[in-house]
């Protein structure tokens, strides 16, 4: 018969029959005999008017009733597919809450609890609505639990069901409600609930034995709590930090579950420690317990107990049958009925998938935990997760090289990753260079060992991983491992270990791997301490003579998998052709070219220096743009390449996707600027300086013709390339030709007018660079047309626009105050540069930084008609006024540096020391100067701060303010060993060496009339200023030499010179000090 047919038939009986339980039952009995599995009722509206009905149901009716009741619900949720609006599941929801209340509410427990599970996971609502009621310490559901770990532990069989029934059914309820509490809710959540179920689960599975339950239902179980439990660590921090070690525990204890040959042990809380500890996996047991796959003849026992067991309550007509059947628990993990199909085969196979599903719950825990708990907490407990030998069987690296479920190797490379982003602080203290003869190993040596073991495994895991999801998911957990590895207090062979398999795998067939392994060679070049080891491995020149190239290991540099290793090495078709050739038949050009650099540019179609066919993949060309742009910092290796880079960035530039060209345009400011340093050193040649404008020349006019193609080209790319030609160079600009020139500064001057905000900065940023280039340094209308665009731009409410504006206005005044002698500003542009500046010290500190030091300079450009003028005497008051507020309240250092920058500089404007002006601003400028040099908590404000007093270069322009500067000098010389920040440690000596220079200076500047003040002050920090003293004086750089010979010849002067006896004794008294400086000559 058609089930919707009947289904309606019943439905409309049930409405006249459902206030007799003795029909009620019959009906029922009907109603969950039919079908639901392989016939659909495609009128929903009749089940959810049905569902409906059954709230009429009271709730005091007889236990059969509401046991059937909810097996019905069961069938039609999870069969039919139905999802209840929120209205009526909470009825229904309600209706159960209600018969929980009965006294006799255990008989039907298990099914009233499994239907609350089927309607909690889809209505999120109603599960935070009564999260209180449920997992309150009072609550249904914690008292559910608390009986029935009591009376498991008496081994009592509660109305008909065992306790693991009970379990599986109560603990699907509380994951239900927990898997909700990250979901966006109106609801106040109480957190002390949530933490208190979290103690019930831990105390829960560590008291949970495997040994008293069948196989099946333990994995069940074990993985309905530790998914609750991830839910509770995903939103309380405090409960994961506080209960860390039992989590990680219990994550030890099942991460390996089932695999062949593990030995399951019940959990064991982790204690956090230095030293690595023996893994109890690795001490036998009486009652150790093999998990692997279930043999036929344990599962034979099993099933003959539990037939046993439940013989007698086999009795009745069909319809009894069928009602005993559904007093069975629901699991909400089991997929259809036909998982429990009799064949051996399928048996196994479902076995399997739940231990991996089980496994996979445990590392997903271990995830949660290491993403939420700061670093320094969960540091602690590495030696748990990452071993430092093959004592820890339970560990992350093992899981990845032994699981066999794809996604728990992900999720475990996963973990190791989390663990370590951001974690190079931590492992900089590892080294293992050199083998420990004592008995004592300290705690770096097992972390160096630990970080050497896991890159072992990691490779191993290279080779012998078939899944690519899996592999990438390796090459990236290896990439990351990278940034934070000290690698140059490792021992030699832990890079050549994973290189040469992920020099093949560069030339993989899939796209994806591509990228992953060309993401590990970036991440190597870009460290900051490159060892020998990986110069020779990627064959990167380690000085500035040209460089050799050195023979490497065949094994590194043609490496080939040994016969029981596996890699999957599917090369490209084009790569299969050329492989023998491009790494066994090295002509002249590759044999001086790094294998690194060779692969880059046949990815982007460049072989041997001609253009023939590029990877196909966009993704594998945009990262070999990356890797090459992370090989400027190393130019020598692309030096005596450009021809070919050039070719190859050209042809990005022609037809390619536009985020290709944006990559290509990094790649190019990057290269442009590391070209640029090469040719300010001393030692180049004539022939490099040729190649590097052969280079630019090659490619100015795709730069052009991509900024100018406004249709095609993002203003992203088109202010990418105006930021590229800002690093062109004087060197190169200077060759080019006239046309050249002029061509590029229309270009510039053009963008500087486009409506794209992003674009007219990074023009006007480039033109303003320009301007310090000789040929046009001195070209006046060319400099007042760069300061009126940069004036204009510098308005913008684009941050971004206005920090480069603002480099750009300190740029432009750089070069005005080159050719000061020469060409002057329109004083119309001079005082809006001020008025500018003035606004822009208020800005965001990234603008700020320019403006202080654009400030200073300025100053420096007025001359004595402008301090004539009362208009321009208060521009100069109000600059000072407000450097001065910056210098003692802005917080930034920066910004702070610039700032004694510009006081340096504004002093080496002479007039403003003149009497006849009548300005007053050295008491302001001297005083902060003081304050800033013994307050400052930054040193390097500090050492500017000093520098700055050593402007003036004469006795007078100190006038009254000599003796207080000499006074706080002597003072921050005393406080210079009292450090609040140990990181300011570094800094220290330097700033101790400036202070003694500049006691010197103005030692040099004293007068006989300054002595007797000079000996004042000196007399109370006599002690330590010595010993400062002599500690600097030894360690002094010859370049200084000459300041303390000054400073001796003018103290001998004043002595020959003194007045009375006072000024004499003065004299001995700081001779005396300083004697260190009359004993070097």
């Amino acid at each position: 018969m058609d089930l919707e047919k009947e289904f309606i038939d019943l439905s409309i009986k049930f409405l006249f029959v459902c206030e007799d339980n003795n029909e009620l039952n019959l009906l029922l009995n009907d109603l969950n005999s039919l079908d639901y599995r392989f016939q659909k009722i495609s009128n929903q509206n009749v089940i959810l008017q049905f569902i409906e009905s059954l709230t009429k149901i009271q709730t005091t009716s007889g236990n059969n009733v509401i046991v059937k009741t909810c097996n019905l619900l069961k069938q039609l949720l999870n069969k039919q597919k139905i999802s209840l609006p929120e209205p009526l599941s909470n009825k229904i929801i309600n209706w159960i809450i209600k018969t929980q209340s009965n006294k006799s509410s255990d008989i039907f427990v298990c099914e009233a609890l499994d239907v609350l599970a089927l309607l909690f996971k889809n209505n999120h609502r109603a599960a935070l609505m009564n999260l209180d009621m449920m997992l309150a310490n009072d609550g249904v559901l914690v008292c559910h639990l608390k009986m029935a770990i009591s009376n498991q532990q008496q081994t009592i069989i509660v109305h008909d069901y065992t306790p693991q029934e009970i379990y599986r059914s109560i603990l699907s309820c509380i994951e239900s409600i927990l898997m909700h509490l990250e979901e966006e809710n109106d609801f106040e959540i109480s957190y002390e609930y949530i933490d208190s179920i979290g103690k019930i689960l831990i105390k829960f599975i560590y008291n949970f034995k495997q040994n008293e339950i069948h196989d099946n239902d333990f994995i069940s179980i074990a993985t309905l709590a530790i998914n609750s439990l991830k839910f509770i660590c995903q939103t309380s921090l405090d409960f994961s930090t506080d209960h860390l070690g039992e989590l990680l525990g219990i994550t030890k204890a099942f991460m390996m579950y089932g695999l062949n040959d593990n030995i399951f042990y019940q959990p064991v809380k982790v204690h956090s420690s230095q030293q690595p500890i023996m893994d109890l996996a690795n001490n036998t047991s009486k009652n150790k317990k093999i998990i692997g796959l279930t043999t036929k003849s344990k599962k034979n026992s099993k099933l003959n107990a539990s037939k046993k067991k439940s013989a007698s309550a086999k009795s009745g007509s069909s319809k009894q049958n069928y009602e005993q059947d559904n007093f069975n628990s629901f699991s909400i993990y089991r997929t259809s009925d036909s998982d429990f199909s009799d064949n051996e085969h399928n048996r196994e196979l479902i076995n399997r998938n739940k231990q991996s599903k089980l496994r996979l719950t445990a590392h997903t825990l271990v995830l949660v935990l290491a993403s939420n708990i700061e670093k320094k907490v969960i540091f602690g407990y590495w030696h748990c997760l990452l071993s430092a030998d093959d004592t820890i069987c339970n560990s992350l690296t093992n899981c990845i090289l032994k699981d066999s479920s794809p996604r728990c190797k992900i999720v475990a490379l996963q973990t190791i990753i989390q663990l370590l982003k951001n974690s190079k602080p931590y492992l900089l203290q590892a080294e293992n260079k050199d083998k420990i003869t004592s008995t004592f190993t300290p705690f770096s040596v097992t972390l160096g060992n630990m970080i050497t073991f896991t890159y072992e495994k990691l490779t191993q895991a290279i080779i012998k991983e078939a899944d690519l999801t899996v592999l990438t998911q390796i090459l990236k957990c290896i990439s990351i491992f990278i940034t934070v590895t000290p690698f140059h207090r490792l021992k030699v062979g832990v890079v050549s270990g994973f290189v040469k398999y992920v020099r093949l795998l560069i030339r993989h067939k899939d796209p994806t791997i591509k990228v992953a392994a060309l993401i590990i060679m970036e991440n190597l070049i870009s460290l900051q301490e490159i060892t020998p080891e990986i110069y020779e491995l990627v064959e990167i020149p380690k000085s500035r003579i040209e460089f050799n190239l050195k023979k490497i290991d065949e094994s590194i540099r043609m490496v080939q998998p040994k016969d029981d290793d596996f890699i999957d090495l599917e090369l490209d078709e084009d790569d299969d052709t050329n492989m023998e050739e491009s790494m066994n038949k090295l002509d002249i050009t590759s044999s001086k070219m790094s294998w690194l650099l060779q692969i880059v540019l046949e990815n982007l179609g460049i072989f041997n220096g001609i253009f023939k066919t590029r990877s196909i993949a966009v993704s594998v060309r945009v990262q070999s743009l990356q890797v090459l742009t992370a090989m400027t910092s190393h130019f020598l290796l692309l030096k005596d390449h450009l021809l070919s880079i050039s070719t190859a960035l050209a042809k990005c530039f022609q037809d390619s996707p536009v985020d290709e060209k944006l990559y290509a345009s990094r790649a190019l400011e990057s290269l442009g600027s590391a070209i640029n340093n090469f040719l300010s050193q001393e030692k180049k040649t004539q022939t490099d300086a040729d190649l590097c404008l052969a280079f630019w020349i090659r490619l100015i006019p795709n730069v052009i013709e991509n900024i100018q193609n406004i249709k095609q080209s993002t203003n992203g790319l088109r202010a990418s390339l105006a930021d590229s030609l800002s690093n062109l160079g004087v060197h190169i600009f200077e060759k080019l030709d006239s046309m050249k020139q002029t061509q590029l500064k229309s270009i510039l001057t053009g963008c500087s007018y486009d409506d794209d905000t992003n674009v007219k900065s990074s023009a006007v940023r480039a033109l303003a660079v320009y301007v310090l280039f000789p040929s046009l340094r001195e070209d006046i209308c060319f400099i007042e047309n760069t300061t009126e665009s940069v004036l204009r731009i510098i308005k913008d409410q684009n941050f971004v626009a206005r920090t480069k504006a603002s480099f750009g206005l300190a740029n432009i005044v750089d070069c005005l105050l080159i050719v000061k002698e020469t060409i002057s500003l329109n004083n119309n542009l001079l005082r809006e540069i001020f008025e500018t500046c003035l606004q822009m010290t208020n800005d965001n500190d990234r603008v700020k930084v320019n403006a202080v030091r654009t400030l200073g300079n300025s100053i420096t450009l007025l001359k004595i008609d402008h301090f004539k003028r009362s208009d321009w005497i208060q521009i100069f008051e109000k600059s000072i006024e407000a450097l001065n507020h910056q210098l003692i309240n802005c917080s930034n250092v920066k910004v702070k540096w610039n700032i004694c920058y510009a006081f340096s500089s504004i002093m080496k404007n002479v007039l403003i020391f003149e009497d006849k002006l009548r300005i007053k601003w050295q008491e302001k400028v001297f005083n902060t100067l003081c304050q800033i040099i013994e307050t400052s908590p930054n040193f390097k404000v500090r050492t500017n701060a000093c520098l700055a007093l050593t402007t003036p270069n004469q006795r007078k322009l100190y006038d009254i303010h000599f003796t207080k500067i000499w006074t706080c000098l002597l003072v921050a010389l005393e406080q210079s060993n009292n450090m609040t920040d140990f990181n300011e440690y570094r800094h220290r000596d330097a700033l101790q060496d400036q202070l003694c220079t500049t006691i010197c200076h103005f030692i040099n500047f004293a007068m006989i009339d300054d002595v007797i003040q000079m000996k004042s002050c000196l007399i109370p920090l006599m002690d330590v200023t010595k010993q400062n003293w002599e500690r600097v004086i030894n360690r002094l750089p010859p370049e200084y030499q000459n300041n303390v010979l000054t400073a001796c010849n003018n103290i001998k002067t004043l002595e020959q010179n003194c007045k009375n006896v006072e000024q004499k004794n003065s004299i001995e008294i700081i001779i005396a000090c300083f004697q260190p400086v009359n004993q070097l000559f």
